[in-house]
């Protein structure tokens, strides 16, 4: 397992992946889990409205050793068949996909507000290929290592705890862990590299609804962050189930038609 001493400088999303499934199926339990980059407690405000409005559903996608495989997740009812999609649509351009997170009870990483994943209405893709980054602080998610071998060592341990296999773990690695005197840590985004979040990637989740990508953000930048509007997220969760369709399809045609731009976060 990893270290207490890693666990407690920076929880990684792939551990939340884990959490917020076990959360959402034993939320009668206790509705706090520990928030990014803190051994700190959230309070969910958002569990009662999101628990009867989600749905969990399969996608299809390819991994990153080309096989084809399903990764289940947790998203609001009504964006349900555009969330699977969109996996549709990437793995027909043959996008490879080694892990994907929706629904976590948690703030944002500085702990401001509720993060959009609360209300089961962002998705992040392949983290360790698309960080977070606040270039004021130089904080970095995931917290990467310095030694090499400490590096892969706890990112083979994350990968193998959200079940991922040895064969696919390997050709991660090897898109993940860099030249020595050429690792940018996938901030060089002019570089396009396997996993990689791309304009034609935020143009199919724009496509469907999902128009807030944390990549165009000037502080954080969220490289794997796909959300749609936090009032709308709001407007979802507050409606019952044909307002809610009619709400998010009047929302989706005004992504086609490229109504509704936003940066908010």
């Amino acid at each position: 397992m990893i270290s207490k001493k890693s666990v407690i400088s920076g929880l990684t999303f792939a551990s939340l992946i884990l959490v917020g499934l076990y959360f959402f199926k034993n939320s009668e339990n206790k509705s706090r889990i520990k928030s990014d980059l803190s051994s700190q407690y959230v309070v969910s405000e958002t569990d009662s409205l999101v628990k009867d409005k989600t749905k969990l559903i399969e996608v299809k996608c390819l991994s990153f050793n080309g096989e084809e495989k399903s990764i289940s997740i947790r998203v609001l009812d009504v964006m349900a068949n555009d969330v699977v999609e969109i996996f549709k649509e990437l793995k027909e351009m043959k996008f490879p996909i080694y892990t994907l997170s929706c629904y976590a009870p948690k703030t944002t990483v500085n702990k401001k507000k509720i993060s959009l994943h609360a209300y089961a209405a962002a998705i992040d893709v392949n983290y360790l290929i698309n960080p977070y980054y606040d270039v004021v602080e130089g904080k970095m998610i995931p917290n990467r290592k310095k030694d090499r071998l400490e590096d892969i060592e706890i990112i083979t341990k994350e990968l193998k705890a959200i079940k991922i296999p040895k064969n696919e773990i390997k050709a991660i690695l090897k898109t993940v862990i860099q030249l020595e005197e050429s690792d940018d840590r996938f901030l060089n985004r002019g570089i396009i590299r396997k996993g990689m979040i791309t304009l034609e990637i935020v143009k199919i989740f724009k496509k469907h609804g999902f128009n807030i990508w944390g990549g165009k953000w000037r502080r954080p930048i969220d490289y794997m962050h796909f959300q749609i509007p936090r009032p709308l997220a709001k407007q979802l969760l507050n409606a019952n189930l044909e307002t809610r369709k009619k709400i998010w399809q009047t929302h989706k045609e005004k992504c086609q038609l490229g109504e509704t731009l936003s940066d908010e976060s």
